[in-house]
């Protein structure tokens, strides 16, 4: 069964490359990170537990559809549109953006999340001497943690706009940052991610955190792509710069999850470096468990599991916290977001589904290739494209209404900003 996973991952790594002829199209990052998580854990990680290896060979069946479906949808994505002077060239397509009014709305996000953040702080009866005192940072996130498992759960829809802010922020800082030309306007937008930060190592809310890294990182590509018409290439310089940040990121969650504990010693490190391995791949064990020996049990969800946030919204079903139960083979209550999309639509109806959000992502991916007509809406649809694949190895970023309503917002800061295109005398070839 190794030996097949494997096989079957380079059949998705093959697929995933050329379905859009470059490894920067969803479908080659998508086959990247599943495959990742499929082999790793399963074949050099953990081999000493026991593994069915279904549920695997299923994602990586889904990445091979989700390929298929993007070729189709890159192959219906229209015609480079080019100068007439300069032919086979896109570089003469460009798009007004109100630089600004955009670093007018993030001061005043920056100022709005400081101050609900000093609210925050005050409202659990502390100080922002947290920030400078490690006992009273420790305590701050015992109490958090204890609130979120054992207290009132509720949040009030102030805290969940302030919330919603907080998110769009870092949204709205990747995406301008190639607009801007200044250093310290660039410094405004990666400072665009301190709110969420200062809100992890108060609160420990490692969600919010993951997912506004993972959409600043999306929207910084995609903005810097329609800023300047240019693809970065890979570089050793920016692979460097690459592994920095990773070592960074992971080091944060690190030193967030002994926070969680409330102690920072030896033995505090020992047991997170335990969890933090879990974190890392205990959904692949989870998932795989699960997909063998209870999906068979399940009724159709239709939806509710993968769109959480609008069924909750409307009364439909009640999201419950950690939302699923303890795998019984390893300590992790995650089984990635592929767990919804079966019990929405099961493991047949799964796939075809992945592959219609294939032909989707190909079709918005060339849109954004080609640099004709990209509004505030197609930016956004196609950065959750990536978001959704990308932090679904937790769960499916629509289970959060206040993730779902920061891309809305992100849609109306780009339509006050102005986002269009600049006109130009083309023709198709």
């Amino acid at each position: 069964m190794k030996f097949l996973l494997v096989f079957v991952g380079v059949v998705c790594l093959l697929l995933g490359r050329f379905s859009g002829k470059n490894w920067r199209t969803p479908a080659a990052i998508y086959s990247i990170m599943w495959v990742f998580f499929c082999v790793v854990p399963s074949c050099l990680l953990w081999t000493n537990l026991s593994w069915n290896y279904y549920g695997l060979l299923w994602i990586e069946l889904s990445s091979i559809f989700f390929s298929i479906g993007q070729a189709i949808g890159c192959s219906n994505g229209g015609r480079v549109a080019i100068n007439s002077q300069n032919k086979g060239v896109k570089t003469n397509i460009s798009y007004d953006f109100n630089t600004d009014f955009c670093r007018v709305i993030i001061i005043g996000m920056f100022v709005l999340c400081g101050i609900h953040i000093i609210k925050g702080i005050h409202a659990k009866g502390f100080s922002l001497a947290v920030f400078v005192d490690l006992d009273k940072l420790l305590s701050i996130n015992e109490v958090s943690a204890y609130n979120r498992y054992y207290g009132d759960n509720s949040t009030s829809l102030v805290n969940q706009l302030f919330l919603v802010l907080e998110y769009c922020l870092p949204l709205v800082g990747g995406f301008c940052f190639s607009f801007f030309s200044l250093r310290k306007e660039k410094l405004l937008c990666v400072l665009s991610l301190v709110p969420v930060f200062l809100s992890l190592i108060i609160s420990n809310a490692k969600a919010g955190f993951i997912e506004s890294v993972m959409g600043f990182a999306i929207m910084y590509v995609l903005g810097g792509y329609i800023a300047t018409g240019k693809r970065k290439k890979v570089s050793l310089k920016i692979v460097k710069r690459l592994v920095v940040i990773s070592l960074l990121f992971l080091t944060v969650l690190f030193v967030s999850m002994c926070l969680r504990i409330g102690s920072l010693n030896s033995n505090t490190v020992e047991i997170v470096r335990d969890k933090f391995l879990i974190y890392a791949f205990g959904h692949m064990k989870a998932f795989d468990e699960w997909f063998s020996l209870e999906r068979e049990n399940l009724e159709f969800t239709f939806g509710t599991m993968t769109y959480n946030w609008i069924f909750n919204l409307l009364g439909i079903v009640e999201r419950k916290q950690g939302v699923y139960g303890l795998a019984s083979s390893i300590h992790s209550n995650v089984y990635t977001f592929f767990r919804g999309i079966i019990s929405d639509f099961g493991s047949i109806g799964g796939i075809v589904y992945i592959f219609i959000r294939g032909v989707v992502a190909g079709l918005l991916y060339k849109r954004i290739d080609n640099l004709r007509k990209i509004s505030p809406l197609c930016v956004t649809l196609e950065a959750t494209t990536y978001i959704f694949f990308m932090y679904g190895f937790i769960i499916s970023p629509w289970t959060y209404s206040t993730f779902v309503a920061s891309y809305f917002l992100f849609v109306v800061v780009l339509f006050l900003c102005n986002l269009r295109e600049r006109e130009v005398d083309c023709f198709e070839v």
